[in-house]
């Protein structure tokens, strides 16, 4: 965020998902701890740990046109 840059990931229907720093850290953490993951045990990881309720953050610096971002 700090750098400018955004975090989050695709879901099956294409759908972006916003992922917290925490969020973030804790799938870090639970994939280093399992090593090498199949795909479906990222999902079953991310599911229990990334909050899908669709609650919205806005940060008005990204809904910024090129022309007003400085």
């Amino acid at each position: 965020e700090e750098s400018g840059a955004i975090t989050g990931l695709f879901d099956d229907r294409g759908k972006y998902i916003y992922l917290t720093r925490d969020e973030m850290d804790r799938v870090t953490k639970a994939i280093r701890q399992r090593g090498r993951i199949s795909f479906s045990d990222l999902s079953k990881i991310s599911n229990e740990l990334i909050d899908f309720s669709g609650t919205r953050t806005v940060n008005d610096k990204l809904l910024e046109t090129d022309d007003t971002a400085s």
